[in-house]
């Protein structure tokens, strides 16, 4: 989906899991239980072995930023703190957003590059370059980013269905960040008539990476992550659980959970059994926490800003990647 390749991911292309069948059979005897077969909804958080699991910390709930330009037509996800692909002793400032902001596109380059017609400032450090990675598609930049519509009456600023790809990462490489501040100012995104002051806490990644024992999960103490698309329309928890337990029996070592409408009582507490254990990252990405931002609007409720949410917030600490919706599964 992305040309995000360029941000260098530290994940690799193949793997072969192992097998494990004590602890697997548990959880597809229970993916292949007759609907009326299944254990009561007091009982399922329990069908996976615990042993395997106690070492992960509980897990909160995350809320994102979401904070919007003056001018309505921007939305931002997230400030993150980045490794540098070329100094891995170096942390870089990024944000991911959504929609319009002042960039024009060189398209004489090969491939096409959006340059950023705004600056960063944080604190004293005041009109320092910006520069853009954006999501592309098959089509010219100029085509997703300017030109494509989902109709007629679409005004919608952010990115949408019908290749409309206005989703990117902004790096502020040339700020400082001070680690010793005990409040970091907030980051200002600007031009002559743009505008937006980001004063939320930075995202950072854990700066040891998260490996399997040679036991369980993928062969050769690999771990993977698995990032969900925006979770929505769910009725009934048996679904959720029966994705859970099937990635975790594959060999994933965690999930991040985008919820946009799991709201029903027993779904939300088979979230909060999962985060208990360490298991998934749950976030808040419903239209309320959003500002309106995750409506329908913006493509399966802003899809590719939360693929590319995980994939900052868990760049370089696993050895694979899982992007996928709630109605596919990895086999491996």
């Amino acid at each position: 989906y992305f040309a995000l390749a360029q941000i260098q991911m530290a994940f690799g292309a193949s793997s072969i899991l192992s097998n494990n069948p004590g602890e697997d059979s548990v959880h597809h005897q229970y993916m292949l239980m007759p609907q009326e077969n299944r254990l009561p909804i007091q009982s399922i958080h329990h069908v996976e072995n615990k042993s395997t699991r106690t070492r992960n910390q509980p897990t909160e709930t995350v809320r994102h930023a979401f904070i919007r330009s003056k001018d309505r037509n921007f939305m931002v996800i997230d400030r993150y703190l980045v490794e540098t692909p070329k100094n891995t002793n170096k942390r870089t400032i990024a944000v991911l957003g959504d929609g319009i902001i002042p960039l024009r596109i060189e398209e004489e380059t090969k491939p096409e590059v959006a340059v950023a017609e705004f600056t960063c400032s944080m604190g004293d450090q005041a009109g320092t370059k910006a520069r853009i990675i954006p999501m592309r598609g098959h089509l010219p930049l100029r085509h997703h980013y300017f030109e494509k519509k989902e109709g007629k009456g679409d005004r919608s600023p952010f990115s949408g269905n019908g290749d409309k790809f206005r989703t990117m990462i902004i790096f502020c490489e040339e700020l400082e960040f001070d680690a010793n501040a005990a409040v970091q100012p907030p980051l200002i995104l600007s031009s002559s008539n743009f505008s937006v002051s980001i004063d939320s806490p930075f995202v950072v990644n854990p700066t040891t990476p998260k490996r399997q024992d040679h036991s369980t999960g993928i062969s050769g103490g690999l771990s993977a992550v698995h990032c969900m698309c925006p979770a929505y329309g769910l009725k009934e928890p048996h679904w959720l659980i029966e994705y859970i337990e099937h990635h975790l029996a594959a060999g994933v070592s965690h999930l991040h959970v985008y919820d946009f409408n799991l709201h029903e009582l027993r779904l939300q507490s088979t979230i909060q059994e999962y985060q208990k254990q360490g298991v998934i990252t749950n976030h808040d990405w419903s239209v309320k926490a959003s500002g309106g931002y995750t409506n329908r609007v913006a493509y399966e409720h802003a899809k590719w800003a939360a693929s590319t949410d995980c994939l900052l917030r868990t760049r370089g600490q696993f050895d694979f990647a899982l992007f996928s919706d709630v109605d596919e599964v990895w086999l491996g």
